[in-house]
């Protein structure tokens, strides 16, 4: 069975209250993200540290554990890219 506090994090992140994919973590823990997953905790850990090594399977993965469509969860790890600068935006060069 699916945990409840999924319901929650869909709920914030309709309201706009989930601004980065870190604010999941307010909700759920990164032991259950990771376990419903089927991936480690470390694992998922590294990952949140540098974001672009999820893959898109694994965005998709947890949006459909939330529940929501796959570009939301995307969006919100571009968006956070974006802003922490690890991302190239159309105005920056590319090295």
């Amino acid at each position: 069975m699916k945990d409840k506090r999924y319901q929650t994090v869909f709920k914030l992140i309709e309201g706009g209250h989930i601004k980065r994919l870190a604010d999941i973590f307010d909700t759920i823990p990164r032991s259950v993200l990771a376990n419903d997953m089927h991936k480690n905790k470390d694992g998922l850990d590294s990952k949140m540290a540098d974001q672009t090594k999820f893959s898109l399977k694994e965005l998709s993965m947890i949006a459909q554990l939330i529940g929501v469509p796959p570009e939301t969860i995307v969006n919100i790890v571009m968006q956070d890219l974006t802003r922490s600068k690890k991302w190239p935006t159309s105005n920056t060069p590319v090295k």
